[in-house]
């Protein structure tokens, strides 16, 4: 039996560590023991841990430079945490690391070649192509891309060849789609809002690159110009000093009556549920997981033609296109999708049906198991 270790930062989620969770809670336990480790106590990752008896551990005692830079002003705190790293890995016998967040790599890689571990690198963002990248990555023993845009744009490939893309694993929901329309009900009553108004969200953690502003902006240009009665409900947590300046965006173009922040949800889904529609307005997405589990449940999507986008969507057929960082385009979709019924129930249907094929999590648990094998 190949035991497995999960490494985790444990003080974010976003869709990675979702697929993550689903892959740890989908293999076979007679071949693969998986083991879970988080780096933060009591961290929000620690709501969607499972309580299924699988290993988990907590390592607050081996801390993780969050940079580059963070290593070079203190190497030997890096060298302190490889060493408790190999000391783990070596009483826990573990086979293989399956490392998602960037900065464990720092740690967890270094002790892996210390140790004879195997060390599996998800990657599941736009890495920067710095030297020590350009050099740990062709020396890791795999790499699992989360979409083909991710493996385009790797810093390095490793030396062994030995590379795979495999969507992330996205659960179907029957019971959530299944009560839509109790959601929907419960979201409107809790925004104040009427049965006739249109509800369009966005989900994402409120980064640079996420472009929260061009979802702001567009609602902007709708009320202003196509006036009618729409709620925009933005759901996921700030990074940096984004609260300020969004809030500050929307006080200035007087949409407090329009725009709400939800903050982050544990139990997103049930507010997505809620949704006439979703907007993705991210730059690079390097793939994208919102739009399948929109998909799932049958809310219709209108994202930026733009990284690991351009894998999920087929556009007019199973979502609608926009030109990245264009508000005017935006707007247009959504206009279409809330003016055209037919269009919308076409890829309603599509969407779903997409998703149960293309996105289903037998087809990514088998490929990752695989690769597991492989290695």
């Amino acid at each position: 039996m190949l035991r497995i270790f999960y490494p985790f930062m444990g003080d974010t989620v976003g869709g990675s560590h979702l697929s993550d969770l689903e892959i740890i809670s989908g293999l076979d336990r007679e071949e693969f023991d998986p083991i879970i480790g988080t780096h933060t106590t009591k961290g929000i990752l620690d709501a969607y841990l499972p309580d299924d008896g699988t290993e988990i551990h907590s390592l607050i005692e081996i801390d993780i430079p969050r940079n580059f830079k963070d290593i070079l002003k203190n190497p030997l705190k890096l060298f302190r945490s490889i060493y408790r790293a190999t000391k783990f890995l070596r009483k826990n016998k573990i086979d293989i690391i399956h490392c998602n967040d960037g900065p464990l790599r720092y740690v967890w890689f270094y002790a892996a070649l210390a140790t004879g571990t195997k060390f599996i690198l998800m990657q599941r963002g736009f890495a920067t192509k710095n030297w020590e990248k350009k050099i740990s990555y062709k020396l890791v023993d795999g790499i699992i891309c989360n979409s083909h845009f991710t493996l385009e744009n790797l810093p390095a490939k490793p030396n062994n060849g030995k590379i795979v893309v495999s969507y992330p694993p996205v659960m179907k929901n029957p019971d959530i789609l299944q009560k839509k329309a109790f959601f929907r009900k419960k979201l409107k009553d809790e925004l104040g809002v009427s049965e006739e108004t249109k509800l369009i969200g966005y989900i994402a953690n409120m980064r640079e690159w996420k472009k929260p502003e061009a979802f702001i902006e567009t609602a902007y240009q709708l009320q202003q110009d196509y006036p009618a009665s729409r709620g925009f409900i933005l759901l996921g947590a700030f990074y940096g000093e984004y609260e300020e300046k969004l809030k500050f965006m929307i006080k200035q173009r007087n949409l407090e009556n329009s725009v709400s922040f939800l903050g982050f949800k544990s139990n997103n889904l049930e507010y997505l549920a809620g949704f006439d529609m979703i907007v993705a307005t991210a730059l690079n997405e390097p793939f994208g997981r919102v739009l399948v589990e929109a998909m799932n449940l049958n809310v219709p999507v209108v994202a930026s033609y733009s990284g690991g986008h351009r894998e999920i969507i087929n556009h007019e057929e199973t979502g609608l296109f926009a030109e990245p960082d264009n508000v005017a385009d935006f707007t247009r979709q959504i206009l279409v999708l809330e003016n055209d019924e037919i269009l919308q129930k076409k890829i309603v249907i599509q969407a779903q049906e997409a998703a149960k094929t293309k996105f289903a999590p037998q087809r990514q648990l088998k490929a990752i198991s695989d690769f597991y094998r492989q290695i």
